[in-house]
Protein backbone atom coordinates (compact mmCIF):
# COMPACT_ATOMS: atom_id res chain seq x y z
CA UNK A 1 0.00 0.00 0.00
CA UNK A 2 2.54 2.62 1.01
CA UNK A 3 4.19 1.83 -2.62
CA UNK A 4 1.72 2.11 -3.93
CA UNK A 5 1.01 5.93 -2.65
CA UNK A 6 4.25 6.70 -2.87
CA UNK A 7 4.82 6.12 -6.31
CA UNK A 8 1.58 6.98 -7.94
CA UNK A 9 2.08 9.39 -11.11
CA UNK A 10 -0.61 11.90 -10.30
CA UNK A 11 1.20 12.38 -6.48
CA UNK A 12 2.65 15.56 -7.70
CA UNK A 13 -0.97 16.98 -8.57
CA UNK A 14 -1.18 17.02 -4.93
CA UNK A 15 1.90 18.33 -3.46
CA UNK A 16 0.71 21.57 -1.98
CA UNK A 17 -1.54 19.57 0.18
CA UNK A 18 0.75 17.25 1.39
CA UNK A 19 3.73 20.12 2.44
CA UNK A 20 0.70 21.78 4.23
CA UNK A 21 -0.18 18.47 6.33
CA UNK A 22 3.53 17.71 6.72
CA UNK A 23 4.07 21.36 8.25
CA UNK A 24 1.39 21.33 10.31
CA UNK A 25 0.94 18.09 12.05
CA UNK A 26 4.64 16.79 12.31
CA UNK A 27 3.86 14.73 15.07
CA UNK A 28 0.86 12.44 13.51
CA UNK A 29 0.56 9.32 11.30
CA UNK A 30 -0.58 11.45 8.23
CA UNK A 31 2.23 13.79 8.77
CA UNK A 32 5.01 11.32 8.42
CA UNK A 33 3.07 9.81 5.80
CA UNK A 34 2.99 13.48 3.58
CA UNK A 35 6.61 14.17 4.70
CA UNK A 36 6.95 10.71 3.28
CA UNK A 37 5.26 11.80 0.05
CA UNK A 38 7.07 14.84 0.08
CA UNK A 39 10.82 13.25 0.01
CA UNK A 40 9.61 11.27 -2.46
CA UNK A 41 8.37 13.75 -4.97
CA UNK A 42 11.77 15.88 -4.18
CA UNK A 43 13.89 13.08 -5.18
CA UNK A 44 11.89 12.15 -8.54
CA UNK A 45 14.09 12.01 -11.62
CA UNK A 46 11.35 11.95 -13.66
CA UNK A 47 7.72 14.18 -13.52
CA UNK A 48 7.03 18.06 -12.98
CA UNK A 49 10.18 19.60 -12.42
CA UNK A 50 8.37 22.17 -10.66
CA UNK A 51 6.76 19.61 -8.02
CA UNK A 52 10.44 18.61 -7.24
CA UNK A 53 11.49 22.13 -6.78
CA UNK A 54 8.81 23.02 -4.68
CA UNK A 55 8.83 19.82 -2.56
CA UNK A 56 13.02 20.73 -2.02
CA UNK A 57 11.60 24.43 -0.67
CA UNK A 58 9.01 23.19 1.76
CA UNK A 59 11.82 20.72 3.24
CA UNK A 60 14.06 23.92 3.21
CA UNK A 61 11.36 26.36 4.78
CA UNK A 62 10.70 23.12 7.50
CA UNK A 63 13.83 22.69 8.64
CA UNK A 64 14.59 25.33 11.18
CA UNK A 65 11.42 24.00 12.95
CA UNK A 66 12.77 21.08 15.65
CA UNK A 67 9.26 19.24 15.06
CA UNK A 68 9.18 19.31 11.23
CA UNK A 69 13.28 18.61 11.00
CA UNK A 70 12.57 14.95 12.95
CA UNK A 71 9.28 14.16 11.01
CA UNK A 72 11.46 14.51 7.71
CA UNK A 73 14.36 12.91 9.36
CA UNK A 74 12.62 10.08 10.69
CA UNK A 75 10.46 10.00 6.66
CA UNK A 76 13.84 9.68 5.32
CA UNK A 77 14.87 6.93 7.72
CA UNK A 78 11.63 4.79 6.81
CA UNK A 79 11.67 5.50 3.05
CA UNK A 80 15.38 5.13 2.78
CA UNK A 81 15.90 8.25 0.98
CA UNK A 82 19.23 9.75 0.25
CA UNK A 83 17.47 13.14 -0.54
CA UNK A 84 18.06 14.97 2.38
CA UNK A 85 21.53 13.49 3.20
CA UNK A 86 23.47 16.44 4.19
CA UNK A 87 20.90 18.06 6.31
CA UNK A 88 20.61 14.84 8.37
CA UNK A 89 24.23 14.73 8.65
CA UNK A 90 24.57 18.46 9.94
CA UNK A 91 21.76 17.54 12.13
CA UNK A 92 23.37 15.06 14.11
CA UNK A 93 24.98 18.15 16.14
CA UNK A 94 22.02 20.16 16.14
CA UNK A 95 21.21 22.19 19.44
CA UNK A 96 17.57 20.16 19.79
CA UNK A 97 19.07 16.94 21.86
CA UNK A 98 15.71 15.18 20.37
CA UNK A 99 16.60 16.48 16.92
CA UNK A 100 20.49 14.60 17.14
CA UNK A 101 18.89 11.24 18.53
CA UNK A 102 16.76 11.42 15.42
CA UNK A 103 19.27 12.58 12.71
CA UNK A 104 21.72 9.84 14.65
CA UNK A 105 19.39 7.25 14.64
CA UNK A 106 18.91 7.86 10.30
CA UNK A 107 22.39 8.32 9.92
CA UNK A 108 23.00 5.23 10.99
CA UNK A 109 20.13 3.11 9.48
CA UNK A 110 20.93 5.16 5.94
CA UNK A 111 24.47 4.52 6.80
CA UNK A 112 25.68 7.95 6.09
CA UNK A 113 29.22 9.03 7.01
CA UNK A 114 29.67 10.97 9.93
CA UNK A 115 33.10 12.91 10.95
CA UNK A 116 35.06 11.42 13.76
CA UNK A 117 34.85 14.60 16.03
CA UNK A 118 38.60 14.75 16.84
CA UNK A 119 39.61 15.43 13.14
CA UNK A 120 36.25 17.82 12.46
CA UNK A 121 34.20 20.12 14.69
CA UNK A 122 30.97 20.52 13.75
CA UNK A 123 29.55 23.77 14.35
CA UNK A 124 25.80 25.96 14.15
CA UNK A 125 25.35 29.03 14.62
CA UNK A 126 21.65 30.64 14.33
CA UNK A 127 21.10 34.50 13.09
CA UNK A 128 18.90 35.78 16.05
CA UNK A 129 15.22 37.34 14.23
CA UNK A 130 15.25 40.68 14.93
CA UNK A 131 18.43 41.58 16.82
CA UNK A 132 21.07 41.13 14.49
CA UNK A 133 23.24 39.13 16.28
CA UNK A 134 24.83 35.35 16.01
CA UNK A 135 23.78 33.23 19.18
CA UNK A 136 27.01 31.75 18.90
CA UNK A 137 29.70 34.50 19.57
CA UNK A 138 33.04 32.29 20.67
CA UNK A 139 34.05 28.94 18.67
CA UNK A 140 37.69 27.38 20.63
CA UNK A 141 38.90 24.84 17.97
CA UNK A 142 41.99 23.29 18.12
CA UNK A 143 45.23 23.51 15.68
CA UNK A 144 44.69 21.03 12.93
CA UNK A 145 40.98 21.06 13.50
CA UNK A 146 38.66 21.48 11.00
CA UNK A 147 35.72 23.29 10.95
CA UNK A 148 32.15 22.53 9.50
CA UNK A 149 29.88 25.70 10.15
CA UNK A 150 26.48 26.10 9.27
CA UNK A 151 25.25 29.34 9.35
CA UNK A 152 20.65 29.18 9.86
CA UNK A 153 19.03 32.92 9.27
CA UNK A 154 14.95 31.74 10.73
CA UNK A 155 14.23 35.52 10.27
CA UNK A 156 13.55 37.64 7.48
CA UNK A 157 16.77 39.31 7.14
CA UNK A 158 19.18 38.35 5.23
CA UNK A 159 22.66 37.30 6.52
CA UNK A 160 25.94 35.59 5.59
CA UNK A 161 28.69 34.66 7.91
CA UNK A 162 32.21 35.49 6.76
CA UNK A 163 35.48 34.29 8.41
CA UNK A 164 38.75 36.61 8.17
CA UNK A 165 42.12 36.95 9.10
CA UNK A 166 43.03 38.02 12.30
CA UNK A 167 42.07 41.84 12.97
CA UNK A 168 41.02 42.22 9.52
CA UNK A 169 37.28 42.34 10.23
CA UNK A 170 36.49 45.95 9.88
CA UNK A 171 38.71 46.12 6.85
CA UNK A 172 36.73 43.69 5.50
CA UNK A 173 33.39 45.29 6.21
CA UNK A 174 34.66 48.20 4.81
CA UNK A 175 35.27 46.83 1.71
CA UNK A 176 31.51 45.11 1.52
CA UNK A 177 30.61 48.77 2.14
CA UNK A 178 32.49 49.78 -1.04
CA UNK A 179 30.28 47.72 -3.61
CA UNK A 180 27.88 49.83 -3.42
CA UNK A 181 24.84 48.90 -5.86
CA UNK A 182 26.69 45.94 -6.62
CA UNK A 183 26.49 44.67 -3.44
CA UNK A 184 23.28 42.92 -3.72
CA UNK A 185 24.50 40.70 -6.59
CA UNK A 186 27.75 39.45 -5.21
CA UNK A 187 25.97 39.04 -1.24
CA UNK A 188 28.01 41.98 -0.24
CA UNK A 189 31.07 39.53 -0.33
CA UNK A 190 33.88 42.10 -1.49
CA UNK A 191 36.74 40.42 -2.82
CA UNK A 192 39.57 40.51 -0.47
CA UNK A 193 42.68 38.93 0.41
CA UNK A 194 42.00 38.27 4.04
CA UNK A 195 38.70 36.84 3.70
CA UNK A 196 39.04 32.96 4.71
CA UNK A 197 35.02 31.57 3.76
CA UNK A 198 32.15 32.79 3.93
CA UNK A 199 28.50 31.48 3.18
CA UNK A 200 26.29 33.00 0.69
CA UNK A 201 23.86 35.36 1.78
CA UNK A 202 20.75 33.74 3.61
CA UNK A 203 16.72 34.73 3.09
CA UNK A 204 14.33 33.59 5.77
CA UNK A 205 14.40 29.55 6.83
CA UNK A 206 17.70 29.24 4.33
CA UNK A 207 20.98 27.43 5.76
CA UNK A 208 24.40 27.14 4.20
CA UNK A 209 27.57 25.21 4.99
CA UNK A 210 30.97 26.05 5.28
CA UNK A 211 34.18 24.05 5.11
CA UNK A 212 37.33 26.37 7.24
CA UNK A 213 40.62 24.79 7.63
CA UNK A 214 43.35 27.08 9.65
CA UNK A 215 46.54 26.28 9.57
CA UNK A 216 47.87 29.01 12.10
CA UNK A 217 46.95 29.83 16.12
CA UNK A 218 45.08 32.99 16.55
CA UNK A 219 41.51 34.70 16.82
CA UNK A 220 40.07 34.67 13.64
CA UNK A 221 37.00 37.09 13.11
CA UNK A 222 33.63 36.06 11.56
CA UNK A 223 30.97 38.94 10.61
CA UNK A 224 27.97 39.19 8.54
CA UNK A 225 28.80 41.46 5.70
CA UNK A 226 25.54 43.09 5.46
CA UNK A 227 26.43 47.07 5.64
CA UNK A 228 25.35 47.80 8.98
CA UNK A 229 25.39 44.53 10.77
CA UNK A 230 28.75 43.87 11.26
CA UNK A 231 29.40 45.90 14.79
CA UNK A 232 26.54 43.47 16.32
CA UNK A 233 26.99 40.11 14.08
CA UNK A 234 30.27 39.34 14.56
CA UNK A 235 32.47 36.60 16.66
CA UNK A 236 35.69 34.65 16.53
CA UNK A 237 37.10 31.48 15.96
CA UNK A 238 40.01 30.75 18.66
CA UNK A 239 42.35 28.60 17.70
CA UNK A 240 44.72 27.12 20.11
Amino acid sequence: ARGYFLKAPKLENHHLVLEKIAAEKPDSLEGRWSAMAVLELASRKKGSPESREMSLKAIEKAWPDSAQKINYINAARDLRTAVINDRIKNATTDSDPKVVTAAKDAARKLKIPLPKTDDVLIVQIKAIPGQLRFDQTRIPVKLGQKIQLTLINPGKMAHNLVVVQPGQDKEVAKAAVALGAEGFAKDWLPDHPDIIAATKMLNENEEDTIEIDIKTRGKYPFICSFPGHENTMLGVIVVK
